[in-house]
This record gives C-alpha cells, structure tokens and sequence, in this order.
C-alpha cells in the first residue's frame, strides 16, 4: 500500500474509509470516516453521507 511518504507509528490502525494525507505524521488511530493530515496528524475533516465519493485516481483534489 502506498502511503505518499506519511510516517505512520507502530500498532496505528487506521480504518476503513479513512484518508491519511501525503506526509502526514500519524501518532494516534485513525478514526472511521476522516481525513487525517498534518505533523502530528489530526482530523482535518470528517467524511459525512453527503461527501462526494472519491477514487484512488482522484483522491489528490482534496
């Protein structure tokens, strides 16, 4: 799986349907449903039912 240089710690998890950004410097679990991004990585966003559903191909438009 390709992480785009993010640094992620040992025994992270991060759930399905969650977006870590390109170097992002994961501390903590990645909640369900957000986009985590930042040194050190905090939600930027939550990802609600309205959300447009993104690809793998298109994902960097956020």
């Amino acid at each position: 799986m390709d992480w785009g240089n993010a640094a992620i710690l040992p025994r992270i998890t991060i759930v399905k349907n969650s977006i870590v950004a390109a170097g992002a410097v994961v501390t903590k679990d990645v909640p369900a449903n957000s986009i985590f991004g930042g040194n050190s990585a905090k939600i930027i966003k939550k990802i609600g039912r309205t959300d447009k559903k993104i690809g793998k191909r298109n994902a960097s438009v956020l």
